[in-house]
């Protein structure tokens, strides 16, 4: 995702782009903020500045992918982009998920009641919230 908007950073004017961007965690958050910070800066200068300020453990990619491009043209940028962002928002899901089933089966096994029900409930209505119900 982050070689797309190296590439294309003119697709963070999208407001799709900009939603697939919340379902990022961690370091490279600060990545596509350095990005947004300096995508209106001449291109030559963008690259030297992006690459000044951003962290070490992914200067390296950086560096390559704006060296040696792989995206043809914005619009392909934007595709990938969204379809990696739409692959890591269903695995942020299953991995939700997978941890509300652990949490109902502890507190089946504890015979709490009262907390299985609970956890029911709350995940019935982040499953609701999902699907804008």
């Amino acid at each position: 995702m982050l070689g797309c908007v190296i590439e294309y950073p003119e697709i963070l004017d999208d407001p799709e782009v900009n939603s697939g961007i919340g379902v990022l965690e961690g370091e490279i958050i600060h990545a596509f903020k350095l990005a947004r910070d300096v995508r209106n800066v001449p291109k030559s200068d963008w690259e030297e500045s992006f690459l000044a300020h951003l962290q070490p453990s992914i200067h390296d990619f950086a560096a390559q992918r704006l060296a040696v491009p792989r995206l043809e043209d914005a619009a392909q940028a934007r595709s990938e982009f969204l379809s990696n962002a739409q692959k890591l928002k269903r695995l942020n899901l299953a991995r939700e998920h997978a941890q509300v089933v652990r949490d109902i089966h502890q507190a089946g096994a504890t015979g709490d009641v009262q907390e299985e029900n609970e956890l029911l409930l709350e995940a019935v209505r982040k499953h609701k919230e999902r699907l804008g119900l």
